[in-house]
């Protein structure tokens, strides 16, 4: 699938001839908007507005009049373009770009705990997360490790204070893309492949472009650091991607709900089940070792 511009006059001019344009790396905005909104099926490939005519002959079949020769009355006209017109570059663009979104707001959040600590960011975390209000038992593991934590986090950096919280901090806003774009891929493929079984016949390409559109949801993790509020729109994100992933791989697959629903779950239940066996493999190991 080639993704073209949005206006007739750069119609002919696509993002792969255009690399370094918005367009070349993600959808325009009505597409997300459409594909948040599940409009997936409902907008045929390209649809001029009211009044206006699809550019350079490019008609969806079913819209040529019945004469043969579709209206030129305004080759202006600005263009709407279907979620899946769509390469799998702007897929990878548009989950790199909402990741470092989604971050920007943890990254300051991050930076200024670090810096009023005077840390890097994983020793102010270790200490923020392994203190004790109040002690469990005397002497228990849980307040030794939150006194070493501490203690650790107290240490005097090497180079100056708010430097090391800031490269930390920008460190962990950069992982989010990376954390992204693996689940993005691993999952895509896990998912795709059991597809595949059942009966799909899209390609990978096409596949992973579709279900980027999942992503745009989890922007309302930027707040997951708010208590309470941040943790609501987490998971209301969470649940409104899977809800837009499934309704994007079911469109783009063409398989019935209930096969789509298999294919999503089953690389989950694998996963859990080799992350179980693993476990089990070495928690023997360990008692051989100790016995």
């Amino acid at each position: 699938m080639t993704s073209y511009l949005e206006s007739s006059e750069n119609a002919e001019l696509t993002p792969v001839q255009q690399p370094f344009r918005r367009s070349a790396w993600l959808p325009t905005l009505q597409q997300m908007v459409d594909a948040v909104q599940l409009r997936f099926a409902a907008v045929p490939p390209v649809i001029s507005e009211p009044g206006g005519n699809v550019p350079d002959g490019n008609v969806p079949d079913g819209n040529v009049p019945d004469g043969g020769e579709p209206a030129l009355s305004n080759p202006a006209a600005v263009v709407r373009f279907h979620p899946f017109d769509l390469s799998m570059r702007q897929g990878l663009g548009l989950v790199c770009t909402i990741a470092l979104l989604a971050g920007l707001l943890p990254f300051i959040w991050n930076w200024t705990q670090a810096a009023s600590i005077g840390t890097a960011l994983p020793l102010a975390q270790a200490a923020r997360n392994w203190s004790s209000p109040t002690p469990v038992t005397p002497n228990s593991a849980l307040d030794i490790a939150a006194e070493t934590a501490q203690i650790v986090a107290g240490l005097p950096p090497r180079g100056p204070a708010g430097l090391a919280a800031f490269w930390s901090a920008l460190g962990e806003w950069l992982n989010w893309p990376m954390r992204w774009l693996a689940v993005w891929i691993v999952y895509g493929l896990g998912v795709a492949g059991m597809a595949l079984l059942l009966g799909a016949h899209s390609t990978l390409q096409h596949f992973y472009a579709a279900t980027s559109y999942a992503f745009i949801p989890l922007l309302l993790g930027a707040l997951a650091f708010v208590p309470v509020l941040g943790w609501l729109l987490g998971l209301a994100g969470v649940v409104w991607a899977v809800v837009v992933y499934f309704h994007a791989a079911r469109t783009i697959t063409g398989l019935d709900t209930l096969r789509m629903v298999m294919s999503m779950i089953a690389p989950v239940a694998l996963g859990a089940l080799a992350m179980l066996l693993w476990m089990m493999i070495v928690a023997n190991a360990i008692f051989s070792a100790l016995l």
